[in-house]
């Protein structure tokens, strides 16, 4: 697999976030005019319109500069610059719709563009930027990815300290392990998914060790029950699985785990 490079140059990221958003804004219009145009009605288009399109590249490359969503690594998009996104969408078009305002009341004239095109525009404009950070993340994931075979896991604890070891592991691409699921005690969290896994009861631990050759058990609750670490130790020790205990401390408001054999 083709690797991409662990930092994209700024200037490529913010070239593809225009050239994806004049493509959201020509596939808005494409489908306002019912997906039937030609190469004459493009370029009247153009001819009569060419300097809304300038002002919507400076208005884009403008709000785009100033949210810094350039900025952000690819490979580690995450929620907070989807919201960045969004917020620079939304910013964009309210900019639009402010100057078409402008253009209608003072220079009684057309609007910047019409309504249909900027709530379609603002759709596949998000739609893109997300969708093409998201993608790259995971190719960029995937290029990197440890060759070795995975190293088969399971997290017994499904709240916030069993998904940061998940995420710790994750994240670690040299480190060949796969997390299976979570194991929790509470009935309410079975056949759910929590971060892309499934969380089993620790009863089914006996069958998950036989489907998926389970080779080690993660312990991420930091105060778990006596009842319930004992018997996760027995059903391991009968099956020959390591079980390690992770201990999370909080240094400079950033999770650091460490692993101990139990």
């Amino acid at each position: 697999m083709l690797k991409l490079k662990s930092a994209t140059p700024r200037w490529i990221i913010a070239s593809l976030d225009l050239l994806m958003s004049i493509t959201a804004l020509g596939l808005a219009y494409f489908i306002r005019f019912d997906m039937n145009t030609n190469m004459v009605a493009m370029r009247n288009e153009w001819l009569y319109n060419w300097r809304e399109f300038a002002a919507y590249v400076i208005i884009k490359l403008s709000i785009f500069y100033a949210f810094k969503i350039h900025r952000g690594l690819v490979r580690f998009t995450s929620m907070e610059d989807s919201k960045r996104l969004l917020f620079a969408s939304l910013t964009c078009t309210g900019m639009f719709i402010i100057i078409s305002i402008l253009r209608s009341t003072v220079f009684h004239t057309t609007y910047l563009f019409p309504s249909s095109i900027l709530v379609m525009e603002f759709i596949f404009s998000l739609l893109f930027l997300t969708g093409s950070r998201f993608t790259l993340k995971l190719w960029y994931l995937e290029s990197i990815k440890n060759p070795e075979p995975a190293q088969q896991i399971l997290i017994f604890g499904a709240g916030s300290m069993g998904l940061i070891a998940k995420r710790t592991i994750e994240n670690d691409q040299r480190n060949p392990q796969k997390v299976l699921g979570f194991l929790d005690d509470n009935p309410k969290l079975w056949g759910n998914r929590i971060d892309g896994v499934m969380v089993y009861a620790t009863d089914q631990m006996e069958r998950l060790s036989q489907q998926y050759a389970l080779e080690v058990v993660i312990v991420a609750i930091r105060n778990p029950s006596v009842d319930a670490l004992n018997k996760l130790v027995d059903i391991c020790l009968s099956k020959e699985i390591k079980i390690q205990r992770v201990f999370c401390w909080i240094k400079r408001n950033r999770p650091y785990m460490t692993y101990n054999n139990t």
